[in-house]
């Protein structure tokens, strides 16, 4: 695979709870305590993150722990991605990748689309598991029908790669995050339509996705786009800058 595409970047992140319309940390973390020693679960969520990030009061991992599991428990998809992450990271807690995948699993069964993120990220690295890129497809495949683009990119990324390359697929799962405005799925295309992977080798079309990324966005999009200039007769650079323009208003045009 060509060493121009973007790798894999694993993407397990997650939103702190605003349940409460306060104006200061120290309100918010009043009223996430107050609301998970109640036994709201979004409150414990709330306050774990807290801890986690030390908003509101001393970074304490142990208490971040505490207050994820007892949301996660409940059945809080945000605190179950949460204490897996904890696990995968062994932040509070000895590390433990069996034990993040089991947390992961609950939040992605349950339709969350961070939680299967992580759940094909386990299963694409192989951490705690054997590698398994079909596994990792399914999960990346029901994130990316919620239209999360992390998992569309992901998709495009594996169909590049590993047992289950597949160029054509690739190319289709970069297009999608490309014509969603996503710098690294439209360098993907630019460099596949360079390549000739999964589609005939183009390098006017390559010129044209390239050159929606930007100039300075990305160096090797800038280096790339270097090169097909080198390569490039005029008529093709002018026809390939016209080209971009048209791409460029039609993807203005499919966001309103």
């Amino acid at each position: 695979m060509s060493k121009r595409l973007f790798p894999l970047f694993a993407a397990v992140v997650w939103l702190a709870a605003s349940a409460f319309a306060t104006d200061t940390t120290a309100e918010f973390f009043a009223e996430f305590t107050k609301g998970a020693a109640a036994g709201d679960a979004r409150s414990q969520f709330g306050l774990g993150v807290m801890y986690e990030n030390g908003q509101g009061c001393e970074t304490n991992y142990v208490e971040a722990i505490k207050w994820f599991r007892k949301a996660a428990e409940q059945g809080h998809a945000r605190g179950q991605v949460a204490l897996g992450s904890m696990y995968a990271h062994g932040r509070g807690v000895g590390k433990d990748e069996t034990e993040a995948l089991k947390w992961y699993l609950k939040a992605a069964v349950q339709g969350d689309a961070t939680g299967q993120l992580a759940v094909g990220s386990i299963y694409s690295l192989g951490r705690g598991v054997a590698t398994n890129q079909i596994e990792a497809i399914k999960w990346y495949r029901k994130a990316a029908d919620q239209g999360d683009l992390t998992g569309v990119y992901n998709l495009g990324w594996t169909y590049s790669h590993g047992d289950a390359k597949d160029f054509a697929e690739a190319m289709k799962w970069f297009l999608k995050g490309a014509a969603q405005g996503e710098a690294i799925c439209q360098h993907n295309v630019g460099a596949m339509y360079y390549e000739g992977q999964g589609v005939g080798k183009n390098p006017v079309e390559a010129y044209a996705w390239l050159a929606l990324v930007g100039q300075g966005k990305y160096p090797p999009t800038d280096e790339l786009r270097k090169t097909l200039e080198a390569e490039m007769s005029r008529v093709q650079i002018d026809a390939a800058r016209t080209r971009s323009e048209a791409l460029a208003k039609i993807l203005l045009f499919s966001k309103h």
